[in-house]
C-alpha cells in the first residue's frame, strides 16, 4: 500500500510540474501609441535564437527551453499591434531585433536576463535602442527547471518589450 501511495503522490507531483510555458505572456498591452507611430510599424527580422547562456556558459546547440526566432517576432508583433503600433499596410518604420543574450541563473525560482538590441529604421535613418530586462518564475509556476526556465523567459521578453516601446523617441 506504501508503493501505491508514493507512486500516486510522484506521479501527481511530476503531473503537476509539466506546466506549459504560455507564449501569449510576451505579449505587451500597454499604453495606446503615439500618433508618430499608430498603425506605422512593422518587425523586419529577429535575429539571435541561440544567444544565450546559463550560469556562464554558452551551449553548443540550441535547445527546446529558448525560444525561436518566429517565437519572438510573433511576440513583438502582438505587442505592437496590441497597443496600435503594427501597420496594417506598408509601414513608416521598420524594426529589428536582435537577442544578444539571454542568460538563466539557476535556481528554485528562475531569473532570466535578456539583453536586445533593437534598431528602428525609417527608411533615411536608424535609431540602436538597446534593452536589458529581468524576470523570474517562481517554483509554484512551474516544478521542471526547463519549463520554468521558458516561463521567466517569456516574462523577461515581456519586459524587455515593454522597455523597448517606452523608449521610443
Amino acid at each position: 500500500m506504501r508503493g501505491y501511495r508514493a507512486g500516486v503522490l510522484l506521479t501527481a507531483f511530476l503531473l503537476g510540474g509539466c506546466a506549459v510555458a504560455d507564449r501569449g505572456k510576451m505579449v505587451v498591452e500597454g499604453a495606446p501609441a503615439p500618433p508618430k507611430y499608430r498603425n506605422a510599424m512593422a518587425v523586419r527580422n529577429v535575429t539571435g535564437e541561440c544567444n544565450f547562456s546559463a550560469a556562464g556558459i554558452k551551449p553548443l546547440i540550441c535547445i527546446d527551453t529558448i525560444l525561436s526566432n518566429k517565437e519572438m517576432k510573433e511576440g513583438l508583433e502582438k505587442s505592437l499591434a496590441a497597443s496600435g503600433y503594427l501597420a496594417t499596410g506598408t509601414a513608416k518604420y521598420y524594426v529589428d531585433m536582435n537577442v544578444e543574450d539571454i542568460r538563466s541563473s539557476i535556481g528554485m525560482d528562475m531569473e532570466v536576463s535578456t539583453d536586445v538590441t533593437y534598431t528602428l529604421t525609417d527608411g533615411t535613418s536608424a535609431k540602436t535602442i538597446p534593452i536589458k530586462a529581468k524576470a523570474t518564475a517562481k517554483f509554484s509556476e512551474a516544478a521542471l527547471g526547463a519549463t520554468r526556465d521558458k516561463i521567466a523567459t517569456i516574462y523577461s521578453l515581456r519586459e524587455n518589450f515593454k522597455q523597448f516601446l517606452a523608449s521610443l523617441p
